[in-house]
């Protein structure tokens, strides 16, 4: 095997694939890339037998071959050559000759034989939506997944296709998050459960502009992307066992009020209120006046911090009382000037929403006053 490649062209790729190198020591040659020379170029990929990533890349290939390498060591060394085109040689010892001007490198790697190929997705069931908007909808949404091990298919993001409408949704049981799109195209429907270093690579991954197309089969999932310099990105990673609480009986309906708030005056009232908490009372109060509304937090810890703002409210006072997180998070993510929350009363869960497709339902807690 033997190429010649941008420094650049490479270090992204592996830049790429890293995260899903395993560490695993039972099996040495997770620890290692796969490079393969393609028509297209160089194929590096990575996996942890639970997520696979792919990336193909440019590159002037003399010789065809494969071999695998230290991902770490690799990347390091690539990234600190001096000269913007780099040499690949590799013998069939699999040590491979790394040539940049006058710098040279021997790496020694293992057969490419011994490195596990995960089960390609049959390309039968698609979807095919805009990056950004996947980019947006997984921030909306992922933030809500839960921390915890009580249930595993909480931990993860669900994902549902309907009638052409893609549906993301995240919950830990005390909040939760839901975004959705119509789709560019879509052969059946379908849903799964994406865990979570699946979701951080997605974020990660999707790019600011083009498509993204998505295949499932079974339990697994694709998704094929661009990216910069005519890279070709794959993302194949197992769905999550179990089956994921019914989220629309969740979401509140016949809501009585609706107040109509400044996101960003919001957000950083919010932000401010966050600050007089504490670990013992993580909690902000709002207290919904004629045309005005009163944030204020309290901890015996801390101390205590009180904001009033204006804004169009008449009837009757309300109140009640959040965990600041479960309201900053989901405001941090959205980009209306506007967004709404919609509440029966103190006890009951509220709705933060906007127009951009995204609802947060919110559960209230007990204040300390």
């Amino acid at each position: 095997m033997k190429l010649t490649i941008a420094k650049d062209t490479l270090g992204y790729a592996l830049q790429a694939v890293l995260n899903a190198v395993s560490e695993r020591q039972t099996l040495p040659i997770l620890s290692n890339v796969l490079l393969r020379t393609t028509p297209e170029g160089l194929e590096v990929s990575a996996t942890n037998l639970d997520i696979r990533i792919i990336c193909t890349v440019a590159a002037t290939v003399e010789v065809q071959g494969s071999t695998t390498l230290p991902a770490r060591r690799f990347s390091q060394i690539v990234n600190r050559l001096p000269t913007p085109l780099i040499s690949l040689e590799i013998n069939e010892t699999h040590q491979c000759k790394v040539t940049s001007g006058s710098v040279y490198f021997k790496l020694f790697g293992m057969a490419a034989e011994e490195f596990p190929i995960t089960t390609q997705v049959e390309e039968t069931q698609f979807f095919s939506v805009k990056a950004p908007a996947l980019k947006k909808m997984v921030e909306r949404t992922a933030f809500a997944m839960s921390q915890e091990d009580n249930r595993a298919v909480l931990n993860g993001l669900h994902f549902s296709l309907l009638e052409k409408k893609l549906t993301l949704v995240a919950t830990d049981g005390r909040r939760m998050a839901l975004c959705d799109t119509q789709v560019e195209a879509a052969s059946g429907d379908g849903q799964g459960i994406m865990p979570a270093k699946t979701v951080g690579e997605l974020r990660k991954l999707t790019p600011a502009e083009g498509e993204v197309k998505v295949y499932w089969e079974g339990r697994k999932v694709l998704f094929q992307m661009d990216g910069p310099g005519g890279a070709k990105l794959q993302l194949i990673s197992k769905l999550m066992e179990g089956v994921y609480p019914n989220y629309k009986q969740v979401v509140p309906v016949e809501l009585k009020h609706t107040l109509t708030l400044a996101r960003e005056e919001f957000l950083n009232a919010l932000a401010r209120a966050q600050l007089m908490t504490s670990e013992r009372s993580h909690v902000v109060k709002l207290v919904f006046g004629q045309n005005q509304l009163t944030i204020s937090a309290k901890s015996m810890e801390v101390g205590e911090a009180q904001e009033t703002l204006v804004m169009n409210h008449e009837g009757p006072e309300l109140s009640i009382s959040f965990n600041p997180t479960f309201l900053v998070e989901p405001l941090k993510t959205l980009d209306d000037g506007e967004v709404f929350l919609e509440l029966n009363d103190e006890f009951s869960p509220a709705l933060l929403r906007a127009k951009e497709n995204a609802q947060f339902v919110v559960m209230p807690m007990r204040s300390s006053d």
